[in-house]
């Protein structure tokens, strides 16, 4: 699972702190040199495709001010029947083979 702060806490926290924008996010202090912005679940979907991931579908928490993904790394399957669960005796229940994400 991956959680970031949403980008609208983050502005709500620059403007109730007066952070100095920069690009796409704050400077919260430029003398430690600590920068904050937030990330969109769009965007940790795309992140985790370029890691190799893949946002999983599953419900996540009503947290305020975040925004949050479970990932998994894709499982892919050879299209031959021994390859399913139920061609190797195994339980279909809850089984559900990753298919791609748009």
């Amino acid at each position: 699972m991956v959680v970031t702060r949403s980008p609208e806490e983050v502005a709500k926290a620059a403007a109730d702190g007066g952070w100095t924008a920069h690009h796409d996010g704050f400077w919260s202090s430029q003398s430690k040199g600590t920068f904050q912005r937030g990330i969109d679940p769009g965007e940790i979907a795309a992140l985790a495709r370029q890691a190799g991931l893949a946002p999983t579908g599953a419900p996540g928490l009503p947290l305020p001010g975040v925004c949050h993904a479970v990932l998994a790394k894709p499982r892919t399957w050879i299209a031959y029947p021994s390859t399913f669960p139920a061609a190797r005796g195994l339980p279909e229940a809850g089984y559900r083979p990753t298919s791609p994400v748009a």
